[in-house]
Protein backbone atom coordinates (compact mmCIF):
# COMPACT_ATOMS: atom_id res chain seq x y z
CA UNK A 1 0.00 0.00 0.00
CA UNK A 2 1.35 3.03 -0.84
CA UNK A 3 2.45 5.93 2.16
CA UNK A 4 0.38 8.52 2.34
CA UNK A 5 1.38 12.29 2.38
CA UNK A 6 -0.75 15.75 2.72
CA UNK A 7 1.86 17.31 0.89
CA UNK A 8 1.73 20.51 2.15
CA UNK A 9 5.71 21.73 2.81
CA UNK A 10 6.77 19.12 -0.10
CA UNK A 11 8.45 20.67 -2.65
CA UNK A 12 9.30 18.39 -5.32
CA UNK A 13 12.08 18.95 -8.40
CA UNK A 14 14.70 16.58 -9.64
CA UNK A 15 17.46 16.52 -7.15
CA UNK A 16 15.02 15.28 -5.04
CA UNK A 17 13.84 12.59 -7.54
CA UNK A 18 17.42 11.73 -8.03
CA UNK A 19 17.48 11.10 -4.16
CA UNK A 20 14.13 8.97 -3.72
CA UNK A 21 15.06 5.76 -2.51
CA UNK A 22 11.29 3.89 -4.13
CA UNK A 23 9.90 1.07 -2.42
CA UNK A 24 7.07 0.42 -5.11
CA UNK A 25 6.49 1.05 -8.19
CA UNK A 26 3.53 2.77 -7.74
CA UNK A 27 3.00 6.69 -7.16
CA UNK A 28 -0.33 8.06 -6.33
CA UNK A 29 -0.51 12.15 -6.14
CA UNK A 30 -3.16 13.67 -4.65
CA UNK A 31 -4.69 16.78 -6.04
CA UNK A 32 -7.65 17.43 -3.65
CA UNK A 33 -7.02 20.96 -3.03
CA UNK A 34 -4.71 21.87 -6.09
CA UNK A 35 -6.49 24.30 -8.48
CA UNK A 36 -2.72 24.95 -10.25
CA UNK A 37 0.30 23.61 -11.23
CA UNK A 38 2.89 25.18 -12.61
CA UNK A 39 4.54 23.56 -16.46
CA UNK A 40 8.18 22.97 -14.61
CA UNK A 41 6.67 20.96 -12.11
CA UNK A 42 4.43 19.12 -14.23
CA UNK A 43 7.20 18.76 -16.62
CA UNK A 44 9.53 17.59 -13.54
CA UNK A 45 7.22 14.92 -12.59
CA UNK A 46 5.26 13.73 -15.78
CA UNK A 47 8.16 13.84 -18.54
CA UNK A 48 11.34 13.61 -16.32
CA UNK A 49 10.76 11.87 -13.44
CA UNK A 50 8.42 9.44 -15.66
CA UNK A 51 11.70 8.87 -18.37
CA UNK A 52 14.12 8.26 -15.19
CA UNK A 53 11.94 5.56 -13.70
CA UNK A 54 9.84 3.55 -16.46
CA UNK A 55 8.61 1.00 -14.16
CA UNK A 56 6.51 3.66 -11.95
CA UNK A 57 2.84 4.00 -12.80
CA UNK A 58 2.54 7.39 -11.65
CA UNK A 59 -1.89 7.93 -10.68
CA UNK A 60 -3.59 11.05 -10.75
CA UNK A 61 -6.40 11.55 -8.24
CA UNK A 62 -8.82 13.99 -7.98
CA UNK A 63 -7.24 16.78 -10.73
CA UNK A 64 -9.41 19.48 -11.28
CA UNK A 65 -10.21 20.32 -15.09
CA UNK A 66 -7.07 23.02 -15.34
CA UNK A 67 -4.46 20.66 -13.60
CA UNK A 68 -5.42 17.56 -15.61
CA UNK A 69 -4.51 19.61 -18.77
CA UNK A 70 -1.42 20.92 -17.80
CA UNK A 71 -0.19 17.06 -17.04
CA UNK A 72 -1.76 16.13 -20.49
CA UNK A 73 0.47 19.30 -21.65
CA UNK A 74 3.39 17.98 -20.73
CA UNK A 75 2.50 14.49 -21.60
CA UNK A 76 1.20 12.67 -18.37
CA UNK A 77 -1.83 10.66 -18.47
CA UNK A 78 -4.97 11.30 -16.49
CA UNK A 79 -7.92 8.47 -16.59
Amino acid sequence: MPEAHSGEGIFFNSRVADRMQLRSHRIQLEWNRVRQVGQGFADEVFRVFAANHPGTRIRIVNADASVAAMIRHVGGIVA
